[in-house]
């Protein structure tokens, strides 16, 4: 995060804040404006810290990389939507037997983000909001990722952020995603 912040835009951070913010709010309402963003969940980290001497040099160790991907949005008034979990297996063995999830859950090769889940999460909330009768706008960062496929949408309308200010403007960047990465990393241990 320190890279993004350093490469980061204010200036172009700014003006969108003071022109595009202020037009989507009076369009779509606050609580209809909504911001999506993923992260890694290195699930095999282990500990950062160790006991022993102060001062006592630390034998190297070999960080695992196995990795899930967690797909989370929010509206600007707080609601929160549900985890969207992307994992290697299409269908883990520790899922089958819970019949109830907090999350949804879906199967790619390498556990990372691309167009299809995204587009598959968009046509999900589509739906939902053509039931509930609700014109959303969505901001995401401009990662290829998150191309659309299908132009008709008819609830979501999309706006991009501009190159290099996701790390300003992106609510999920600007500590939700910490809050939840340190919530995991705390209740994980205590789990096993």
């Amino acid at each position: 995060m320190i890279g993004e912040v350093v490469s980061a835009n204010y200036a172009t951070a700014e003006q969108w804040k003071a022109n595009i913010l202020p037009e989507l709010i009076r369009i779509f309402g606050k609580k209809n404006l909504l911001n999506f963003d993923e992260f890694a969940l290195y699930f095999k980290k282990g500990s950062e810290f160790t006991f022993g001497p102060k001062g006592q040099q630390q034998d190297g160790k070999k960080l695992s990389k196995s990795r899930l991907t967690a797909f989370t949005g929010a509206l600007i008034l707080g609601e929160k939507f549900n985890l969207l979990i992307i994992g290697k297996a299409q269908v883990p063995k520790s899922f089958r037997t819970h019949l109830s999830h907090r999350f949804k859950y879906k199967g790619q090769n390498n556990a990372w983000n691309n167009s299809i889940i995204f587009n598959w999460i968009l046509a999900e909330l589509n739906e939902q909001f053509i039931k509930n009768n609700r014109k959303v706008c969505i901001t995401v960062d401009n990662r290829l990722a998150h191309a659309i496929f299908d132009e008709e949408l008819s609830s979501i309308t999309f706006k991009y952020l501009p190159p290099n200010t996701t790390s300003i403007l992106q609510p999920m960047d600007s500590g939700i995603i910490a809050s939840v990465k340190k919530d995991i990393n705390i209740q994980l241990p205590q789990k096993f």
